[in-house]
């Protein structure tokens, strides 16, 4: 099977949720239920595809993700589809004049040369490396490489919706400044999935007094997303280690709300979290540089 007909079938599937997501609570239902069952999608692939796997189910996700959406609101069928396909929420997308971002398209390839460093010294410089010194190198080099591909990538995502006319949401918020580990993950670090996690699952809870199960609900299904798009990748191993990783991050999370680390002086506080987030990364680079056959 083509490799574009598994994308097509999740294209299809998200489109076709979302013209059923409409006026009853069934027919809501159903169009969610179809635009999760894309998340099926990954497997219609070649299991030596690593990579595209990966990538249809990050696309797939997207896609489910937004279908959650349509569960509240009145949408017409227009609002639905384009909803359906964008990636940032298109109710904060405020329209503006069509512009080249000139300024963000330089910042795209200045990240991604600092990308592309990175990745050569994990693939060619790490290998050369023995004992300490090749895993040191490794994962330092894929730390650097997932930061940098990040931020370019949100730079490119800012710059596609300017040019179609519109002015997005905050999408990454410069993570390495964060002074807690909760700060990182909440306020900087992929905020549209952040917002998403945030509005389908901690808000519900926090006003129901029940904040601390909403961070654990948003931190799981944090976890269940990296974990499914390494179990289609890879296999339960890669899967397994992605939930650890997460289940470590929580683990941070309520230590550092413990000791109130949100009131240190900036420099301790930003060394707390850099020090935890470097030294867990590779709980979370290593898949990534699996998928990527390094």
């Amino acid at each position: 099977m083509s490799d574009v007909v598994p994308f097509a079938l999740v294209v299809a599937l998200c489109s076709l949720g979302a013209l059923v997501a409409a006026r009853s609570r069934a027919r809501r239902a159903l169009g969610i239920a179809l635009s999760l069952s894309s998340l099926g999608a990954p497997w219609l692939l070649p299991k030596e595809h690593l990579l595209v796997r990966a990538t249809l189910a990050l696309f797939a996700f997207c896609g489910a993700m937004r279908a959650t959406d349509l569960r509240m609101g009145t949408w017409s069928i227009g609002e639905r589809l384009w909803h359906a396909v964008s990636v940032v929420d298109t109710r904060k997308l405020v329209r503006a004049t069509s512009t080249l971002e000139v300024r963000a398209l330089a910042r795209v390839l200045a990240w991604e040369v600092l990308g592309v460093v990175a990745y050569f010294f994990v693939t060619r410089v790490g290998p050369l490396m023995t004992g300490g010194l090749h895993w040191a190198v490794r994962w330092g080099g894929a730390l650097a490489f997932v930061y940098t591909l990040s931020e370019g990538a949100y730079c490119l995502l800012f710059a596609t919706y300017r040019l179609m006319g519109f002015r997005p949401p905050l999408l990454h918020r410069h993570p390495a400044a964060s002074r807690t580990v909760q700060e990182f993950w909440g306020r900087r670090w992929n905020l549209t999935v952040s917002a998403w996690l945030a509005e389908t699952f901690f808000r519900p809870l926090a006003r129901r007094g029940r904040p601390l199960l909403g961070v654990f609900l948003a931190f799981f299904v944090s976890a269940m997303l990296h974990a499914y798009i390494c179990e289609a990748a890879m296999g339960f191993g890669m899967a397994a280690m992605m939930l650890a990783y997460f289940g470590l991050q929580g683990a941070i999370v309520g230590i550092e709300l413990a000791l109130g680390v949100a009131r240190w002086r900036a420099l301790p506080a930003r060394a707390w979290t850099l020090a935890w987030m470097a030294g867990i990364s590779p709980v979370f680079t290593e898949p990534l540089l699996r998928v990527m056959g390094a």
